[in-house]
């Protein structure tokens, strides 16, 4: 007895996928048929179609690409050469920008500061400010020549006072940096 094993046959609903086609292309197509069930039979289940998976980028439900892999497999071929294998166009890579870090350099103010004492002294001759005199030594001599002079001659007043002065300068010194870039990112 011999029993011929049956062929597998073409239908409307799968017609032949052509050469290029990925298995993308061939799942979104599958997808569009309603199910392998024959026209007017009573759905089985009321439960909803299963969710599409979060990581994929293609939105196929699981029971449309297991039918798109038994298409390709009855075809002689697999989804997983015909997605991958693409020798007419090159997969496209990202290259990163190169460049390099440069100093900035500008002017910078360094400071010095200097304290300067300026001596100010005036003589208290009678409730009348005599003066200013550049030094003690001269207010006395002031007071000693009003005295041998008749006069009554006075008391001498502090008013010294000190100031500060920056007296820095500028140097060139490093402020920070920048990048430069040398090659722009590009797809390679």
């Amino acid at each position: 007895m011999v029993s011929a094993s049956p062929k597998p046959t073409r239908t409307a609903a799968h017609p032949p996928a052509p050469a290029n086609a990925s298995a993308s292309d061939l799942a979104t197509a599958m997808s569009r048929s309603s199910s392998d069930e024959p026209a007017g039979a009573v759905p089985t289940s009321n439960a909803p179609p299963s969710p599409p998976d979060s990581y994929s980028t293609t939105t196929v439900e699981p029971s449309a690409s297991s039918r798109v892999e038994r298409y390709l497999r009855s075809l002689g071929g697999s989804s997983s050469s015909s997605a991958g294998s693409s020798s007419s166009q090159p997969q496209k890579k990202w290259v990163p920008e190169q460049g390099h870090w440069e100093t900035d350099y500008g002017q910078v103010w360094i400071p010095n500061v200097v304290y300067v004492r300026h001596e100010r002294y005036w003589v208290n001759h009678g409730g009348t400010k005599v003066g200013p005199f550049d030094s003690k030594a001269a207010a006395w001599a002031w007071c000693d020549n009003d005295v041998d002079n008749g006069g009554i001659g006075g008391s001498v007043i502090d008013d010294s006072y000190t100031t500060s002065e920056d007296q820095g300068h500028y140097e060139q010194q490093a402020t920070g940096r920048h990048w430069v870039v040398d090659v722009a990112g590009h797809w390679e």
